[in-house]
């Protein structure tokens, strides 16, 4: 039998070449801009175009230029797409891994919450914003007193109830994890330092020295590598609130000799602020002043994000502790107002 004769080939059809030119440019575009809007048509038209000059009758010389052009483009939307995929892959691990940090901070805040909580069950009264070594000489001469940035810091009066049940159970507040428990003998650490000497002195180096985890947001730089605070106490509305006494309208939470006791907190436990993150100009845990404790400016437009007084570590807003341990996370958008009352005993001034 006679071989069958080989099907005619169609003459050229600029459609084609309008398809593999799309294709191109479709899939140039979609590799800088990593968008798969881009890449997915750049592959179908690729794909057309190449199928309908296949359909054609080849040039003399037996290259086709516009075949070239649909495979490009096809080669470029794959490319492309791959990128795409792999953005979009980057974008939810990045979301996943900030629910993660913030989960964590929020639960490290919790954790401080409760020991301040169960200093106050213990003592009578909430940790004091530093402790004095002469709080008779800072009555009666002042300026001859040890700076409060010389002293320690409240966080070193609470070591040893951060780790410590409460004997009182709030079931409105969480119960924090054992990720933000602190893997030391928080009273063998406390021991390490000596309260009659300033924060900085050689004997209490081997303290200060430590790296605590439950005072650095896990997304601070410093995690795991320096000893630092995140979560500072508020002291109130104004840059030397830390010295004003508990029954001023301005002052917070936190003073350098400010004992203060839940009576003392009038706006309520569940409205005022302990402690709130920043990655403001951080300083280091175990020292007294603004490292640990500090006022707001009282006329600011704006308190939180990237730059400013608070947050910088979350996007979108901070996590502020509140004074019954139950932890807030404030948008960055907030009124300046609220930011006001929430970090005064009182409610506003």
């Amino acid at each position: 039998y006679p071989s069958p004769a080989p099907e005619p080939r169609r003459p050229r059809d600029p459609r084609w070449t309008v398809l593999a030119l799309l294709s191109v440019l479709l899939g140039l575009a979609s590799v800088p801009l990593l968008r798969e809007w881009t890449a997915i048509p750049a592959l179908i038209l690729g794909f057309l175009a190449l199928r309908g000059l296949n359909g054609e009758a080849r040039p003399e010389g037996g290259f086709d230029w516009r075949r070239g052009l649909a495979i490009a483009g096809m080669t470029l939307g794959g490319v492309g797409l791959v990128l795409a995929v792999v953005g979009w892959l980057s974008m939810i691990l990045l979301h996943l891994g900030e629910q993660s940090r913030r989960a964590l901070c929020i639960d490290q805040l919790r954790r401080i919450g409760r020991g301040i909580n169960e200093y106050h069950e213990a003592q009578g009264h909430f940790p004091v914003g530093t402790h004095n070594p002469d709080p008779a000489l800072q009555h009666l001469a002042p300026w001859l007193a040890s700076a409060p940035e010389d002293r320690l810091a409240w966080t070193v009066a609470m070591l040893p109830y951060l780790n410590r049940q409460p004997k009182k159970v709030n079931p409105s507040i969480p119960e924090p994890s054992p990720k933000s428990r602190v893997p030391l003998d928080l009273e063998e650490l406390q021991a390490r330092f000596s309260p009659r000497r300033s924060w900085d002195d050689a004997r209490n180096q081997s303290g200060a020295s430590v790296v605590l985890n439950v005072f650095l947001c896990p997304a601070s730089s410093a995690r795991q590598k320096l000893p630092q605070m995140s979560y500072p106490g508020l002291a109130g509305i104004d840059p030397h609130a830390a010295f004003l006494p508990s029954d001023a309208s301005r002052a917070g939470f936190f003073g350098y000799d400010r004992v203060v006791t839940r009576a003392d907190v009038t706006a309520g436990l569940a409205y005022v602020g302990a402690c709130v993150e920043t990655a403001h100009d951080p300083g280091p845990w175990s020292r007294g002043g603004p490292a640990t404790v500090r006022g707001l400016a009282p006329d600011l437009p704006r308190y939180s994000g990237h730059g400013h007084a608070l947050g910088g570590l979350h996007p979108g807003g901070f996590t502020v502790l509140l004074v019954e341990g139950n932890v807030r996370f404030v948008a960055d958008k907030v009124s300046p107002s609220y930011v006001r009352q929430l970090a005064t005993l009182h409610g506003g001034f």
